[in-house]
């Protein structure tokens, strides 16, 4: 039960996180004066509606959960379990990463470089490796990891691009590249 409530309150924070940036792009793209199509739930990472606007402020107004630099950019990392390993690194503006394992002996590497970056690894079960490789600026990318000895490599390279993988079983691999 505990590990329920846990993983619901990382994903209600990290649905929390792809929301603002989201609204930040979109607000720095309508800034710039360029056109973009409006964003449907089902184009989201894992289906998550956009936030008005007054939801947003009010919750800025709370104060952004890890905030740790002039700069804005946020990390959460937690383990629990044995023998797992964790390695993030986080260059430029506004970036936001959450690494959350449960179980024994996982991997997860992030590395992000850029702006408005949103990377979020969620990994329960037993051996399971996670890469998130992201440059640019508004890239999201979500994994989540149930079972074993899953693999997966998100790989993001430009502007506003979004992955999102979800294994369940054992020993799967898949790679996901977009530039």
């Amino acid at each position: 039960m505990r590990d329920k409530t846990v993983q619901s309150a990382i994903e209600e924070i990290a649905m929390n996180v792809l929301q603002q940036i989201s609204l930040r792009f979109a607000l720095l793209v309508s800034c710039l004066g360029v056109s973009i199509e409006t964003s449907n739930a089902a184009d989201l990472l894992n289906n998550f509606d956009l936030s008005t606007v007054s939801d947003v402020a009010a919750r800025q107004a709370q104060g952004p959960v890890g905030q740790s630099t002039a700069d804005r950019i946020a990390a959460t990392v937690i383990q629990q379990g044995s023998d797992s390993q964790a390695f993030l690194i986080q260059t430029g503006l506004s970036s936001q990463a959450l690494i959350q394992q449960i179980g024994g002996n996982h991997r997860a590497v992030m590395l992000q470089n850029g702006a408005e970056m949103t990377a979020v690894i969620l990994q329960n079960g037993q051996g399971h490796n996670a890469s998130i490789i992201q440059q640019g600026a508004g890239n999201q990318a979500y994994i989540n990891q149930h079972g074993a000895y899953n693999e997966v490599l998100i790989d993001q390279d430009g502007t506003g691009l979004q992955g999102s993988v979800t294994q369940y079983g054992n020993n799967q691999s898949i790679i996901v590249r977009q530039r």
